[in-house]
């Protein structure tokens, strides 16, 4: 599911309903087997993600004071599949991948919904910490890139969990 793309091997026996020609008259065959490979285009890692907008430009703090920082991105779904994940958890960082990259908290997608084309996410990150200004010049110092990162717990769905525990992308915040 994470992958660009997923090969299913479809295999099942129908009832084959045709019409002869020569006697115009339909006739079935049941029990035809039936045997085809397909593919379906995947999440692909949740690489087509931008930054979508904010609804409201005030943050908010959580009972412990840790400054919640709400916004929406779009993911563009290449797959054909339509798919209620439910709630997903990333690791949050501001700053390109490996050293440089500084921990903000942990970005929430609630009751998460990817149809095929465009879709809006709401996420909400809660920061390491209640301090706003501190949060937004580690954004600003690390060029407004923000990282969401997949981990073993990233869904509660353990079906579809590793798909998302996988998921590494990134995409640019305006200037705040």
């Amino acid at each position: 599911m994470s992958s660009a793309a997923q090969e299913f091997a479809v295999k099942s026996t129908v009832d084959t309903d045709f019409i002869l020609p020569p006697f115009g008259q339909q006739t079935t065959l049941p029990g035809t087997g039936f045997s085809s490979k397909m593919s379906l285009k995947g999440l692909n890692g949740l690489s087509y993600i931008s930054f979508a907008g904010r609804k409201a430009m005030d943050n908010s703090w959580d009972a412990n004071k840790m400054l919640m920082f709400s916004f929406e991105v779009k993911h563009t779904n290449p797959s054909q599949v339509s798919i209620a994940v439910g709630d997903l958890s990333f690791s949050t960082f501001a700053g390109k991948k490996g050293n440089s990259r500084v921990g903000l908290g942990v970005a929430v997608m609630k009751d998460a919904r990817l149809a095929p084309g465009d879709n809006l996410l709401q996420v909400t990150t809660t920061s390491k910490s209640s301090d706003d200004t501190a949060f937004f010049n580690t954004l600003k110092d690390n060029g407004y890139l923000m990282r969401l990162e997949g981990f073993a717990d990233s869904s509660n769905n353990k079906v579809i969990a590793d798909s998302f525990a996988s998921v590494k992308t990134q995409f640019t915040l305006p200037m705040l």
